[in-house]
Protein backbone atom coordinates (compact mmCIF):
# COMPACT_ATOMS: atom_id res chain seq x y z
CA UNK A 1 0.00 0.00 0.00
CA UNK A 2 1.43 3.23 -1.08
CA UNK A 3 1.58 5.82 1.55
CA UNK A 4 0.03 8.53 -0.30
CA UNK A 5 -3.07 6.40 -0.29
CA UNK A 6 -3.03 6.48 3.43
CA UNK A 7 -3.57 10.38 3.92
CA UNK A 8 -1.74 10.11 7.28
CA UNK A 9 -0.95 13.70 9.17
CA UNK A 10 2.23 14.83 8.90
CA UNK A 11 2.64 14.16 12.27
CA UNK A 12 5.64 11.63 13.56
CA UNK A 13 2.89 9.49 15.65
CA UNK A 14 0.78 9.28 12.48
CA UNK A 15 3.52 8.26 10.17
CA UNK A 16 4.89 5.81 12.46
CA UNK A 17 1.51 3.98 12.11
CA UNK A 18 2.05 4.36 8.49
CA UNK A 19 5.59 2.37 8.68
CA UNK A 20 4.07 -0.48 10.89
CA UNK A 21 1.35 -0.78 7.87
CA UNK A 22 4.34 -1.55 5.59
CA UNK A 23 7.07 -2.97 7.44
CA UNK A 24 5.12 -4.61 10.38
CA UNK A 25 8.00 -2.94 12.67
CA UNK A 26 7.01 -2.13 16.74
CA UNK A 27 6.03 1.93 16.49
CA UNK A 28 7.69 3.88 19.55
CA UNK A 29 5.38 6.81 20.03
CA UNK A 30 1.72 7.00 20.27
CA UNK A 31 -0.76 9.12 18.69
CA UNK A 32 -3.47 11.27 19.34
CA UNK A 33 -6.01 11.95 16.61
CA UNK A 34 -8.67 14.53 17.02
CA UNK A 35 -12.36 13.47 15.58
CA UNK A 36 -13.91 16.96 14.46
CA UNK A 37 -16.81 16.47 11.75
CA UNK A 38 -19.92 14.34 12.26
CA UNK A 39 -19.36 12.50 8.85
CA UNK A 40 -19.07 8.89 9.07
CA UNK A 41 -16.69 9.01 5.97
CA UNK A 42 -14.01 6.45 6.03
CA UNK A 43 -11.91 8.20 3.80
CA UNK A 44 -11.39 11.70 5.98
CA UNK A 45 -8.29 10.43 7.60
CA UNK A 46 -5.75 13.26 6.97
CA UNK A 47 -6.45 13.90 11.09
CA UNK A 48 -3.90 17.30 10.47
CA UNK A 49 -6.56 20.27 12.27
CA UNK A 50 -7.57 21.38 9.37
CA UNK A 51 -11.24 21.53 9.29
CA UNK A 52 -13.21 18.35 9.24
CA UNK A 53 -10.45 16.43 7.73
CA UNK A 54 -10.36 13.50 10.76
CA UNK A 55 -13.64 11.60 11.28
CA UNK A 56 -14.41 8.98 13.82
CA UNK A 57 -14.62 5.87 11.50
CA UNK A 58 -11.20 7.37 9.67
CA UNK A 59 -9.31 8.09 12.98
CA UNK A 60 -10.39 4.28 13.38
CA UNK A 61 -8.85 2.93 10.60
CA UNK A 62 -5.77 4.73 11.20
CA UNK A 63 -5.57 3.53 14.82
CA UNK A 64 -6.35 0.13 14.30
CA UNK A 65 -2.94 -0.20 11.96
CA UNK A 66 -1.04 0.57 15.29
CA UNK A 67 0.78 -2.13 17.06
CA UNK A 68 1.50 -2.01 20.58
CA UNK A 69 1.05 2.22 20.81
CA UNK A 70 -1.43 4.05 23.48
CA UNK A 71 -3.21 6.32 20.62
CA UNK A 72 -5.97 8.05 21.48
CA UNK A 73 -9.06 9.18 19.56
CA UNK A 74 -10.86 12.49 21.19
CA UNK A 75 -13.55 15.23 19.84
CA UNK A 76 -12.85 18.36 19.15
CA UNK A 77 -15.41 20.28 21.88
CA UNK A 78 -15.51 23.39 19.13
CA UNK A 79 -17.88 20.74 17.16
CA UNK A 80 -19.12 18.32 19.57
CA UNK A 81 -20.29 20.58 22.40
CA UNK A 82 -20.67 19.28 25.85
CA UNK A 83 -23.55 20.83 26.57
CA UNK A 84 -25.28 20.35 23.50
CA UNK A 85 -24.01 16.86 21.81
CA UNK A 86 -23.69 16.45 18.09
CA UNK A 87 -24.05 13.04 16.62
CA UNK A 88 -22.05 11.02 14.49
CA UNK A 89 -25.08 8.76 12.19
CA UNK A 90 -22.84 5.57 11.45
CA UNK A 91 -24.17 3.12 8.43
CA UNK A 92 -22.10 -0.14 10.04
CA UNK A 93 -20.00 -0.89 13.27
CA UNK A 94 -16.92 0.95 14.01
CA UNK A 95 -13.82 -1.80 14.88
CA UNK A 96 -11.29 -1.77 17.42
CA UNK A 97 -8.30 -4.68 16.18
CA UNK A 98 -6.84 -6.98 18.49
CA UNK A 99 -3.29 -6.01 17.77
CA UNK A 100 -3.78 -2.60 17.80
CA UNK A 101 -3.41 -0.51 20.91
CA UNK A 102 -4.22 -0.13 23.22
CA UNK A 103 -6.55 2.39 21.97
CA UNK A 104 -8.90 4.88 24.22
CA UNK A 105 -11.86 6.25 22.21
CA UNK A 106 -12.46 9.61 24.90
CA UNK A 107 -15.51 11.70 24.96
CA UNK A 108 -14.37 13.73 27.79
CA UNK A 109 -15.31 17.23 28.09
CA UNK A 110 -17.29 17.02 24.86
CA UNK A 111 -20.84 16.11 23.85
CA UNK A 112 -20.61 12.97 21.14
CA UNK A 113 -23.69 10.43 20.45
CA UNK A 114 -23.30 7.70 18.11
CA UNK A 115 -26.05 6.90 16.56
CA UNK A 116 -26.61 3.17 14.65
CA UNK A 117 -30.36 5.07 13.25
CA UNK A 118 -32.11 2.10 13.10
CA UNK A 119 -34.24 2.21 16.27
CA UNK A 120 -32.52 -0.18 16.23
CA UNK A 121 -30.06 -0.90 13.73
CA UNK A 122 -29.06 -4.33 12.42
CA UNK A 123 -25.73 -4.52 13.74
CA UNK A 124 -23.67 -3.28 16.84
CA UNK A 125 -22.20 0.96 17.42
CA UNK A 126 -19.04 -0.61 18.80
CA UNK A 127 -16.78 -3.79 18.62
CA UNK A 128 -14.34 -3.62 20.79
CA UNK A 129 -11.34 -6.39 20.08
CA UNK A 130 -8.66 -6.28 22.49
CA UNK A 131 -7.21 -3.98 25.67
CA UNK A 132 -9.36 -0.82 24.50
CA UNK A 133 -11.33 1.47 26.26
CA UNK A 134 -14.53 3.67 25.53
CA UNK A 135 -15.49 6.22 27.60
CA UNK A 136 -17.59 9.17 27.83
CA UNK A 137 -20.05 8.97 24.75
CA UNK A 138 -23.67 8.27 24.38
CA UNK A 139 -24.76 5.58 22.45
CA UNK A 140 -27.65 4.39 21.14
CA UNK A 141 -29.80 2.68 17.87
CA UNK A 142 -27.78 -0.77 17.29
CA UNK A 143 -28.33 -4.04 18.23
CA UNK A 144 -25.64 -4.03 20.74
CA UNK A 145 -24.23 -0.49 21.83
CA UNK A 146 -20.82 -1.93 22.61
CA UNK A 147 -19.78 -5.57 22.37
CA UNK A 148 -16.10 -6.64 24.18
CA UNK A 149 -15.72 -8.71 22.14
CA UNK A 150 -12.11 -9.91 23.78
CA UNK A 151 -11.51 -8.29 27.20
CA UNK A 152 -12.02 -4.18 26.84
CA UNK A 153 -13.30 -1.77 28.64
CA UNK A 154 -16.57 0.08 28.83
CA UNK A 155 -16.08 3.29 30.87
CA UNK A 156 -16.46 5.60 32.92
CA UNK A 157 -18.84 7.82 31.49
CA UNK A 158 -20.78 6.06 28.65
CA UNK A 159 -24.94 6.93 28.45
CA UNK A 160 -26.08 3.77 26.92
CA UNK A 161 -29.52 3.50 26.02
CA UNK A 162 -32.55 2.57 23.02
CA UNK A 163 -30.15 -0.53 22.12
CA UNK A 164 -31.13 -4.08 21.53
CA UNK A 165 -28.48 -4.48 24.43
CA UNK A 166 -26.54 -1.89 26.03
CA UNK A 167 -23.57 -3.83 26.78
CA UNK A 168 -22.08 -7.52 25.98
CA UNK A 169 -18.97 -9.05 27.69
CA UNK A 170 -18.01 -12.19 25.36
CA UNK A 171 -15.08 -12.44 25.90
CA UNK A 172 -12.60 -12.67 29.40
CA UNK A 173 -11.36 -9.56 31.37
CA UNK A 174 -13.37 -6.99 30.78
CA UNK A 175 -14.16 -4.22 32.50
CA UNK A 176 -17.82 -2.25 32.61
CA UNK A 177 -17.83 0.13 34.85
CA UNK A 178 -18.90 4.22 35.70
CA UNK A 179 -21.99 3.73 32.91
CA UNK A 180 -25.44 4.72 33.00
CA UNK A 181 -27.37 2.06 30.73
CA UNK A 182 -30.85 2.62 30.49
CA UNK A 183 -31.91 6.18 31.82
CA UNK A 184 -31.42 9.60 31.53
CA UNK A 185 -28.00 11.59 31.82
CA UNK A 186 -28.74 12.77 35.85
CA UNK A 187 -29.68 9.11 36.83
CA UNK A 188 -32.78 9.78 37.33
CA UNK A 189 -35.44 7.89 35.09
CA UNK A 190 -35.62 6.19 31.63
CA UNK A 191 -34.03 8.08 28.93
CA UNK A 192 -36.62 9.89 27.31
CA UNK A 193 -35.66 7.66 23.81
CA UNK A 194 -36.42 4.46 25.87
CA UNK A 195 -33.84 2.30 27.88
CA UNK A 196 -32.35 -1.11 26.20
CA UNK A 197 -33.84 -4.36 26.03
CA UNK A 198 -31.03 -6.21 28.09
CA UNK A 199 -28.84 -3.86 29.84
CA UNK A 200 -25.55 -6.16 30.28
CA UNK A 201 -25.41 -8.99 28.71
CA UNK A 202 -22.53 -11.30 30.28
CA UNK A 203 -21.86 -14.55 28.13
CA UNK A 204 -18.21 -14.52 28.33
CA UNK A 205 -16.26 -15.07 31.70
CA UNK A 206 -13.90 -13.59 34.31
CA UNK A 207 -15.16 -10.27 33.65
CA UNK A 208 -16.07 -7.30 36.17
CA UNK A 209 -19.21 -5.92 36.05
CA UNK A 210 -18.74 -2.94 38.94
CA UNK A 211 -15.44 -0.97 40.75
CA UNK A 212 -12.69 -2.98 40.42
CA UNK A 213 -11.09 -1.48 43.28
CA UNK A 214 -14.46 -1.15 45.04
CA UNK A 215 -14.99 2.14 45.59
CA UNK A 216 -18.62 3.62 46.18
CA UNK A 217 -20.32 5.51 43.70
CA UNK A 218 -18.05 4.48 40.49
CA UNK A 219 -20.00 1.17 39.24
CA UNK A 220 -22.87 1.06 36.83
CA UNK A 221 -26.45 2.41 37.35
CA UNK A 222 -28.29 -0.57 35.26
CA UNK A 223 -32.31 0.88 35.82
CA UNK A 224 -34.92 2.00 32.99
CA UNK A 225 -33.90 -1.07 30.48
CA UNK A 226 -37.48 -2.81 29.31
CA UNK A 227 -35.89 -6.80 30.21
CA UNK A 228 -33.70 -7.90 32.34
CA UNK A 229 -31.29 -5.21 34.01
CA UNK A 230 -28.12 -7.80 33.57
CA UNK A 231 -28.47 -11.17 31.59
CA UNK A 232 -25.52 -13.70 32.64
CA UNK A 233 -24.49 -17.56 30.80
CA UNK A 234 -20.88 -17.02 31.70
CA UNK A 235 -18.61 -18.10 34.14
CA UNK A 236 -16.39 -16.39 36.92
CA UNK A 237 -17.71 -12.50 36.62
CA UNK A 238 -17.94 -10.23 39.59
CA UNK A 239 -20.67 -7.76 39.78
CA UNK A 240 -20.07 -5.16 42.64
CA UNK A 241 -20.64 -1.94 43.49
CA UNK A 242 -23.77 -1.58 41.09
CA UNK A 243 -27.27 0.14 41.19
CA UNK A 244 -29.52 -1.74 39.01
CA UNK A 245 -33.35 -1.00 39.19
CA UNK A 246 -33.04 2.56 41.09
CA UNK A 247 -31.93 6.04 40.37
CA UNK A 248 -28.50 7.16 40.81
CA UNK A 249 -28.98 9.25 44.21
CA UNK A 250 -31.22 11.61 45.72
CA UNK A 251 -33.90 11.47 46.25
CA UNK A 252 -33.76 7.46 45.69
CA UNK A 253 -36.73 6.20 43.62
CA UNK A 254 -37.34 3.09 41.80
CA UNK A 255 -36.26 3.35 37.87
CA UNK A 256 -37.63 -0.23 37.31
CA UNK A 257 -35.63 -2.49 34.87
CA UNK A 258 -39.10 -4.74 33.17
CA UNK A 259 -37.52 -8.31 33.95
CA UNK A 260 -35.17 -9.43 36.86
CA UNK A 261 -32.41 -7.01 38.47
CA UNK A 262 -29.80 -10.10 37.71
CA UNK A 263 -30.93 -12.95 35.62
CA UNK A 264 -28.44 -16.01 35.98
CA UNK A 265 -29.34 -18.87 33.20
CA UNK A 266 -25.92 -20.94 33.28
CA UNK A 267 -22.50 -20.72 33.98
CA UNK A 268 -20.38 -21.04 37.44
CA UNK A 269 -18.76 -19.28 40.06
CA UNK A 270 -20.56 -15.92 39.55
CA UNK A 271 -20.27 -14.05 42.18
CA UNK A 272 -22.90 -10.71 42.83
CA UNK A 273 -21.45 -8.23 45.75
CA UNK A 274 -18.96 -9.15 48.00
CA UNK A 275 -17.77 -8.81 51.93
CA UNK A 276 -18.19 -5.08 52.71
CA UNK A 277 -22.32 -4.08 51.97
CA UNK A 278 -21.67 -0.26 50.72
CA UNK A 279 -18.53 -1.34 49.13
CA UNK A 280 -18.40 -4.19 46.88
CA UNK A 281 -22.68 -5.29 47.60
CA UNK A 282 -25.16 -4.63 44.43
CA UNK A 283 -28.22 -2.42 45.35
CA UNK A 284 -31.09 -4.01 43.42
CA UNK A 285 -34.59 -2.82 43.93
CA UNK A 286 -37.31 -1.78 42.50
CA UNK A 287 -37.39 -4.05 39.53
CA UNK A 288 -39.94 -5.55 37.73
CA UNK A 289 -38.99 -9.09 38.23
CA UNK A 290 -36.87 -10.67 41.12
CA UNK A 291 -33.66 -8.62 42.27
CA UNK A 292 -31.91 -11.58 41.47
CA UNK A 293 -33.24 -14.64 39.78
CA UNK A 294 -31.11 -18.07 39.23
CA UNK A 295 -32.27 -21.04 36.36
CA UNK A 296 -28.87 -22.95 35.64
CA UNK A 297 -25.41 -22.94 36.45
CA UNK A 298 -23.83 -23.81 39.77
CA UNK A 299 -21.47 -22.09 42.55
CA UNK A 300 -23.28 -18.97 42.59
CA UNK A 301 -22.48 -16.37 45.82
CA UNK A 302 -24.49 -13.38 46.68
CA UNK A 303 -23.70 -11.85 49.27
CA UNK A 304 -23.61 -8.33 50.93
CA UNK A 305 -25.97 -6.46 48.78
CA UNK A 306 -29.09 -4.22 49.37
CA UNK A 307 -31.81 -5.78 47.79
CA UNK A 308 -35.68 -4.43 47.64
CA UNK A 309 -34.32 -1.20 49.90
CA UNK A 310 -32.68 2.02 48.97
CA UNK A 311 -29.48 3.26 50.36
CA UNK A 312 -31.43 4.02 53.78
CA UNK A 313 -32.94 0.92 53.81
CA UNK A 314 -36.18 2.29 53.10
CA UNK A 315 -38.53 0.03 51.22
CA UNK A 316 -38.19 -0.18 47.88
CA UNK A 317 -39.29 -3.81 46.88
CA UNK A 318 -38.95 -5.70 43.65
CA UNK A 319 -42.01 -6.52 42.24
CA UNK A 320 -40.85 -10.56 42.56
CA UNK A 321 -38.55 -12.48 44.63
CA UNK A 322 -35.46 -10.66 46.32
CA UNK A 323 -33.70 -13.65 45.10
CA UNK A 324 -35.33 -16.47 43.33
CA UNK A 325 -33.67 -19.75 42.67
CA UNK A 326 -34.90 -22.69 40.86
CA UNK A 327 -34.72 -24.71 37.82
CA UNK A 328 -31.03 -26.30 37.03
CA UNK A 329 -29.43 -24.24 39.33
CA UNK A 330 -26.94 -25.90 41.95
CA UNK A 331 -24.93 -24.80 44.80
CA UNK A 332 -26.08 -21.73 45.28
CA UNK A 333 -24.53 -19.43 48.52
CA UNK A 334 -26.96 -16.46 49.96
CA UNK A 335 -25.56 -14.56 52.11
CA UNK A 336 -23.21 -16.74 54.40
CA UNK A 337 -21.90 -20.46 53.86
CA UNK A 338 -25.07 -22.53 53.15
CA UNK A 339 -26.05 -23.64 50.27
CA UNK A 340 -29.11 -24.38 48.40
Amino acid sequence: MELSRLRLKPLLGAIVAAVTLLSGATPALAAAYVVDTTSDNGALTACTGAAADCSLRGALLIANVSQGVADTITFDPAVFLSGAPATITIGSSLTTVFLAGPLTIDGTGAGVIVDGAGEPSAFDCLDVNGPHTVRDLQITDCTIGIDLVVNGTAGPGNLIYDNTTGIRAQGSGALIDGNFIGTNAAGTAVHPSGGNGTGVNITGSSNTIGSPGGIPGAANLISGNTGNGVAVSGDSNLFKGNKIGISACCPAVAVPNGGDGILITGGANNIIGGSTMFVEGNLLSGNSGDGVEITGGSGTVIKGNQIGVHSGFADMGNTGAGVFVSGAAVNTTIGGTATT
